[in-house]
């Protein structure tokens, strides 16, 4: 009785796992031999977001060859023939799309259609590379999960609460602004120190009045305060030019400059291409 009743909970605890069949995408632009490797990268997309995905290989198996070639040769002149698919293949619903090329940007359109024929989720955006093409198909992978789950009132799976995307950031293109920057900071901060040694030195050979020595020391002390924090400041400038080239397509660098007694410290973190 105890083994029933827990049984009971845990199906009743369990949400239902969100199903869908990934048939082959179109390309446009692009050779025919690159729908599938799209095709499989998004249904193992789909899969790392927490859906069931049935890829085109196993719809052959579930509703047979020909029933599928039927059903798949006929989406195109409506959500019918996809609305029959979902039905056939018992999913949630189907994903269809393609990925066409203008020039060298990449366009990913994707939606899913319900088994009733509803459009449950909808994606596009433009890659500008092989690599932004990758991340495009995970945040693609994530949002039609996500929207599916919400159409169909179902909970929406850890997985899929977000994806970051990177696509053809300009950040490395303007790497040279900060580097610039730093170079002309870094400069006068060197000049400054040049200065603040050159009053320290007259302070030692030459004799002044007590007024004198004290402006000169106190210049020599403000110039070398400034010519540190020059300098410190220069060198994190020039460091996150160099992070905005390395890692301008790979996601934000983080720069940190920790000022101390002698000078400043630089760190910079981010993740190489």
């Amino acid at each position: 009785m105890q083994a029933l009743m827990l049984a009971v909970l845990l199906s009743a605890g369990e949400a239902p796992v969100l199903s869908l069949a990934a048939p082959e995408l179109t390309v446009v632009g692009l050779p025919a031999e690159q729908a599938t490797y799209f095709t499989e990268n998004l249904a193992q997309q789909l899969t790392l977001r927490g859906a069931r995905t049935i890829t085109t290989k196993e719809m052959s198996a579930l509703i047979g060859l020909e029933r599928q070639k039927q059903l798949l040769g006929c989406s195109a002149q409506g959500s019918s023939c996809i609305a029959e698919l979902a039905g056939a293949l018992g999913t949630d619903g189907v994903v269809i799309g393609d990925v066409g090329k203008l020039g060298s940007v990449m366009q990913v359109n994707l939606r899913v259609v319900s088994a009733e024929g509803k459009l449950l989720a909808i994606f596009s955006k433009e890659a500008a590379n092989d690599d932004a093409l990758r991340e495009v198909f995970q945040a693609a992978a994530a949002s039609l999960v996500r929207q599916t789950a919400k159409a169909l009132s179902r909970v929406v799976p850890e997985a899929a609460v977000e994806a970051q995307v990177v696509t053809g950031s300009p950040v490395r293109r303007y790497f040279w602004v900060p580097a610039v920057v730093g170079a002309v900071v870094t400069g006068v901060g060197v000049g400054l120190l040049v200065d603040a040694g050159d009053k320290a030195n007259q302070l030692k050979i030459d004799r002044f009045t007590g007024a004198q020595a004290s402006d000169l020391r106190t210049g020599g002390q403000r110039n070398q305060t400034l010519g540190a924090a020059g300098i410190g400041i220069g060198v994190a400038a020039i460091a996150a030019g160099a992070a905005m080239y390395l890692f301008g397509d790979s996601g934000a660098p983080a720069v940190a400059v920790v000022p101390g007694p002698s000078g400043a410290m630089v760190s910079v973190s981010g993740v190489l291409p």
